[in-house]
């Protein structure tokens, strides 16, 4: 829980979004519809979810959330288009996420903590320590967000690979 208390819905297994459904007086088939809207169609808000009732949508609004990432800032290589995304989490630490760019692919290297305990002499990311292993929904949201990017442009993310 954050947001003041809502429920995560990214943070959510299918059936606990089953049962977070039918607590606000919905059917159990809408937890399918809301699952294909989070993790497919890839929504970033309620509201987007057009097939359920507005009733529904505004009972969502009240109890649950859906997370995003604030991208700070994004940078792109004019040698070889690798791009470069240095997101804000909700409790204000920073993360990086890198998609490799290939003639056939597109890979993105996703962060699983803030900051990291290594400390290589080549990868700034330790140089300021580790705090923290990243929640489930902060690394999907990496995926997702560069998805979307990637979608306008006809392309998709291809393969994944982690740091940390």
């Amino acid at each position: 829980m954050n947001k003041m208390n809502k429920i995560n819905l990214l943070e959510l297994e299918y059936d606990e979004l089953e049962g977070v459904v039918i607590n606000l007086g919905m059917k159990k088939f809408n937890a399918k519809q809301i699952y294909e809207w989070l993790h497919v169609k890839i929504a970033r808000k309620i509201d987007d979810m057009s097939n359920i009732s507005k009733k529904h949508r505004e009972a969502l609004e009240v109890k649950t959330y859906i997370p995003y990432l604030n991208l700070l800032n994004h940078q792109v290589s004019k040698k070889d288009g690798t791009e470069k995304f240095l997101f804000k989490l909700e409790d204000g630490t920073t993360i990086e996420s890198v998609l490799l760019k290939h003639k056939d692919r597109n890979t993105v290297c996703l962060s699983t903590q803030v900051g990291c305990p290594v400390k290589c002499s080549f990868c700034a990311t330790g140089q300021g320590g580790y705090t923290r292993d990243l929640f489930a929904h902060e690394i999907i949201n990496q995926v997702y967000t560069i998805h979307r990017r990637l979608v306008k442009k006809g392309e998709g993310v291809n393969n994944l690979v982690y740091m940390g």
